[in-house]
């Protein structure tokens, strides 16, 4: 026991797998009890609120956060280091007063549109937008200490923010309270406490940094290609939001719960990626790109046995984890299932698009299927709800992978000659 507890001090790695598992297991403890104290329309309702504060992290984190840590991290040999740290942290907090400012003058229109029969509805909105704004400062805090290579700072702090959510739903819940909207605010509330904590454990170093301006193009310069994996990256998100502006809150429990749930294959799916890619990059041949995406290829088939099974138990599983009123649900739950199969096997597939220099007809087709998704979601989520919107992600990603599929063999199948270095050095 003393060796692996050495061990885990010694690998980052292993660090911020822990401190990330930790977080998602906090954020499951928490969606299940949401669910069972809310029921499905309570927590159809409460769950806008925690896609709102959610979603100023994410797109924040999206494009920026490469760029910080790049630059950042070059520099950290260099006279001006502390100024790269400052610098990268100011460009995260202005992103996140703008996330915060955008969402409290649009709190009424929003409250209108996706919570019309909920009182306080309009306040929960605009703490949802303030708290967003406070999960980005936290989030850069969080950078610099992975910058600085203080990774036991970046574990502890991954799982502050459903640690807070997690005590004060239960705060409340005990106190009595039921309420969806008053739940909705202590919830986004946690958010200033998550980000108290980690001040506290992430003291970073840039107190004598000033602002560069030079630093700051440089950041965002290597961020210009991360507005199209923006989209994909927060497309579930925004599913929620359309949902609960066109559809029953019972539909946006059914969605989010299942998107929930399913969130432990996308943490392999991403882990797949982590460990295939520095193996990835290193193709130089086409043979030894084809023999890789054949191998994968094969793997397929024990997913879709997955797929396939998966309707014959997701009624139980729903009903068991979540309640008896989420079982109506599980046809939602089934689709999205077997969207986050078919990108766990599409992931590695994927990654031959690196040393072939196509990166960026990745982020083009992933733009593309989210804005396909959207389109079709105008035409069904009034007469079929999540299921509709489901069963659009499940379509447009099989378009995409067919795309890809057909582009990547018709590539690897010009010969074995390699692919053009320079090409794949620029993606």
């Amino acid at each position: 026991m003393h060796a692996l507890v050495e061990q885990l001090r010694r690998s980052a790695t292993a660090q911020v797998a822990l401190g990330n598992a930790a977080g998602a297991g906090l954020g499951l403890l928490l969606l299940l009890v949401l669910s069972r104290s809310l029921g499905v329309t309570g927590y159809g309702q409460i769950a806008p609120v925690l896609t709102m504060i959610d979603l100023g992290q994410l797109l924040i984190d999206t494009l920026l956060a490469a760029g910080v840590v790049t630059v950042a991290s070059r520099r950290m040999t260099l006279q001006d280091a502390d100024d790269a740290l400052y610098t990268g942290l100011l460009l995260r907090l202005a992103g996140g007063l703008i996330y915060a400012a955008i969402l409290v003058l649009a709190a009424e229109w929003l409250s209108r549109k996706m919570l019309p029969d909920l009182p306080l509805a309009v306040w929960m909105m605009r703490s949802a937008g303030i708290a967003g704004g406070f999960l980005a400062v936290q989030s850069a805090l969080i950078g610099i200490s992975q910058i600085t290579n203080r990774f036991h700072s970046v574990a502890i702090s991954s799982s502050y923010k459903n640690l807070c959510r997690l005590g004060a739903a239960l705060l409340c819940l005990g106190l009595g309270v039921r309420d969806p909207a008053l739940l909705g605010i202590a919830l986004a509330v946690s958010g200033l406490v998550a980000l108290a904590a980690t001040m506290v454990t992430c003291r970073g170093r840039f107190g004598s940094g000033r602002f560069s301006p030079q630093i700051a193009h440089e950041m965002l310069a290597i961020n210009k290609w991360m507005v199209l994996a923006s989209v994909s990256i927060v497309a579930s998100r925004v599913d929620i939001m359309l949902l609960s502006a066109f559809s029953t809150p019972d539909q946006v429990a059914y969605y989010a719960a299942s998107l929930q749930l399913c969130v432990a294959i996308g943490i392999l799916s991403q882990a797949i990626v982590t460990t295939q890619l520095p193996h990835v990059s290193r193709l130089e041949e086409r043979d030894e790109m084809r023999r890789y995406a054949v191998t994968w290829v094969k793997r397929a088939p024990w997913s879709l046995l997955a797929v396939a099974v998966f309707p014959f138990v997701s009624p139980w599983l729903l009903s068991g984890l979540m309640g008896g009123d989420f079982r109506p649900g599980h046809r939602v739950f089934d689709l999205l299932f077997a969207s986050s199969m078919l990108t766990l096997v599409m992931n590695p597939l994927l990654l031959t698009l690196f040393p072939l220099g196509s990166a960026r007809l990745f982020g083009l087709i992933a733009l593309l299927q989210v804005l396909g998704k959207w389109a079709i979601a105008w035409v069904v989520i009034l007469p079929y709800g999540a299921t509709g919107l489901a069963g659009a992600d499940v379509l447009t990603k099989l378009t995409a992978a067919g795309a890809i599929l057909w582009f990547v063999f018709h590539a690897l199948g010009k010969g074995s000659a390699p692919a053009d270095p320079a090409q794949a050095r620029d993606s």
